[in-house]
């Protein structure tokens, strides 16, 4: 089995051009918190995520890895992160995405991509490791969705045998 079995095969997208205003309004539609970046062709050039746009609305402080513990002590981090944000919501996406994002090819092993997405924490994108086009991508529902019709699929091999040896 491979991550072609596991995925969504038409993800949300956003362009670079587009705005963290627009990816933040998809997010907010569409439910999710992170999609992929494509350019016109739907060749993969990154990552966008909420946990992007969050790291550069919250204090550099409570982002560090032994940065601060929690910013109640702050008065003005309301109103801070919404200066921050109102900076950040005009700027495209090409700006603030991740263009080293982890991702698997068609043709990687579910296993292998479940891996690679547990250790990115994120949404997996899938491509063509030839042309870099987007296929598609791994979430948790999707890997989730995969993981049970596997267990049916061990259960009812578990059933056959059964029947086999009775």
């Amino acid at each position: 089995m491979t991550a072609a079995r596991a995925m969504i095969k038409e993800p949300f997208t956003a362009g670079p051009e587009q705005t963290i205003g627009d990816v933040i309004k998809i997010f907010t539609d569409k439910k999710v918190r992170a999609v992929p970046v494509v350019d016109g062709n739907g060749m993969l050039l990154g990552l966008i995520t909420l946990r992007i746009i969050l790291k550069n609305v919250l204090p550099i402080s409570a982002t560090m890895e032994h940065g601060l513990e929690s910013l109640d002590f702050l008065a003005d981090t309301t109103e801070g992160a919404a200066k921050k944000l109102g900076k950040i919501l005009d700027k495209p996406v090409a700006d603030l995405m991740d263009e080293n994002c982890v991702c698997a090819s068609t043709d990687t092993s579910k296993w292998e991509a479940i891996r690679l997405m547990v250790k990115s924490n994120t949404i997996l994108p899938v491509i063509d490791k030839k042309t870099r086009e987007l296929k598609g991508v791994m979430t948790a529902q999707s890997t989730l969705t995969e993981l049970d019709q596997t267990m049916k699929e061990i259960q009812a091999e578990k059933a056959a045998q059964g029947e086999d040896t009775a």
